[in-house]
């Protein structure tokens, strides 16, 4: 093994290092629990869902990075992939539907493409999810899936979160990419280890 050699790798693993703690990563791992484990009031948010004879049986998970612990119960509903979010307390953090791209408006897949092109020399999207989060405070999450439920947005916010495989010249690998209601960037974290997928 020349000198040259070692030197070019200790570059190498140097140059890495700073890449991987220049941005935020996604590093966490989830269990699949029985329902019984999840917060109570979690699942008194999910009654309106799991009551719709329409909805395939939801299955339970609990999720931590290390720091905090959420919970989520995954399902089918009206041909869509659901994941419920909630904290440990059982307040509700997010919806998230599973959607291909071509479903997010026009105008907002153009900026979102935009922002890609501009982070990544090559991409791929692997997964889009459509997020409706509050725009209130809401004590439990009933309301934000009631009103969810009824199509009613005015108090909803929607974002979209993409997973993408992506390299420029200085990186290269799996990015979960965050995008507000009019497709700009929220956040970008890198995702380092994922038990399973956020959906099945």
């Amino acid at each position: 093994m020349t000198l040259k050699y070692l030197f070019t790798a200790l570059l190498s693993i140097l140059f890495l290092s700073q890449v991987s703690f220049a941005q935020d990563l996604k590093e966490e791992v989830e269990n699949s629990i029985d329902k019984d484990e999840m917060p109570a009031s979690a699942l008194d948010a999910l009654e309106d869902f799991l009551e719709d004879q329409i909805v395939t049986d939801a299955n339970y998970y609990r999720e931590t990075d290390g720091e905090t612990t959420t919970f989520e119960a995954k399902l089918y509903w009206q041909d869509y992939q659901y994941s419920i979010e909630f904290t440990d307390e059982g307040l509700l953090l997010d919806i998230e539907q599973l959607i291909e791209f071509n479903e997010i408006p026009e105008g907002i897949q153009g900026r979102i493409t935009q922002i890609m092109e501009e982070q990544f020399s090559r991409f791929r999207m692997t997964r889009v999810q459509r997020q409706y989060i509050s725009d209130e405070e809401d004590e439990d999450g009933e309301d934000v899936i009631e009103d969810f439920l009824e199509n009613d947005m005015d108090d909803l916010i929607v974002r979209y979160e993409i997973e993408v495989e992506g390299q420029n010249r200085s990186e290269m690998g799996s990015f979960e990419m965050l995008f507000d209601p009019e497709g700009e960037l929220i956040q970008r974290r890198r995702i380092v280890r994922r038990s399973i997928d956020n959906i099945w």
